[in-house]
């Protein structure tokens, strides 16, 4: 009877045993078929969105061939709307809208195209040549020599080129103190150490000019005024004096928002409020 016993709980167990992974086994099986699906939903979805943009890219570049330019600039603006960057989408934008006559929108996607690469000097030429047929002639502050030479220097190169100089100069440093630690000779050791040092301050150099252009790529502290006037005020109010006048085309610095206004300053130090719908972030 007890031998009966043991067999019909071995039975019971083994039953539930034998159920609990199955009902394992099925989760797993369908946790595994929807994750499949939901990755091949994502891949389709991302080739259809490529192939989409592609095309609209090349109706976009036919039309501006064909001296369309307002039509190549709504297929450029498509694209942008579905959220995609580049300096080269920015940089055709701008040419379109140069063409059209749209100086302030012009130099807005200009100087968009400008913080994604620096180092274009398209970019820079037909941003200056916009430049020249804006209303607004401010003479900047001066700055100190250094400071420009600086900048130009960082300005060389884009931040993923600065970036891959900082890894390059990094393996270098690495190199040479290997060198320097197997060296039999005193001159080597020297030359070695000495090429370790310079590599080094390439190093932090590029790895800080690397990080200063991916962080101007992504503020948002700059912005141009696309109407085409604006009076400047001395309070976040329409009942604020006005204190000059600005017009489209002129690059204002965004110092601090106060519900639909913002405190700008621009090149020569003046700083006024002005609404927030009189430009449009770079």
């Amino acid at each position: 009877m007890s031998c009966m016993k043991n067999r019909l709980r071995c039975s019971l167990n083994w039953r539930i045993f034998y159920s609990m992974n199955c009902v394992k086994c099925f989760v797993m099986r369908s946790a595994f078929k929807i994750l499949f699906l939901l990755f091949a939903s994502i891949v389709v979805c991302s080739a259809k969105v490529s192939a989409d943009t592609d095309s609209l890219w090349i109706k976009a570049n036919d039309a501006y061939s064909m001296s369309e330019f307002n039509k190549a600039m709504e297929l450029y603006g498509k694209i942008e709307s579905q959220g995609l960057e580049s300096w080269k989408l920015y940089y055709n934008m701008g040419n379109a809208c140069f063409k059209t006559g749209n100086i302030g929108k012009a130099i807005l996607y200009y100087e968009k195209a400008l913080k994604l690469n620096p180092a274009e000097d398209d970019i820079v030429n037909n941003l200056e040549l916009a430049r020249l047929q804006t209303v607004d002639k401010i003479t900047p502050v001066p700055e100190f020599v250094m400071s420009t030479f600086i900048k130009r220097l960082q300005n060389l190169l884009s931040s993923d080129t600065w970036t891959w100089f900082s890894i390059v100069m990094l393996a270098v440093v690495f190199a040479m103190l290997l060198c320097y630690r197997f060296a039999t000779q005193g001159r080597a050791k020297k030359l070695s150490f000495a090429f370790s040092i310079v590599a080094a301050l390439m190093f932090i150099l590029s790895l800080v000019f690397a990080i200063n252009l991916r962080n101007r790529a992504l503020s948002y502290d700059y912005g141009i005024i696309t109407q085409p006037m604006c009076n400047v005020k001395s309070a976040p109010n329409n009942g604020g004096g006005n204190l000059f006048v600005l017009h489209e085309g002129t690059k204002v610095e965004i110092l601090e928002q106060v519900g639909g206004w913002s405190k700008i300053e621009i090149a020569d130090g003046r700083q006024g409020w002005t609404e927030q719908r009189d430009y449009t972030i770079i």
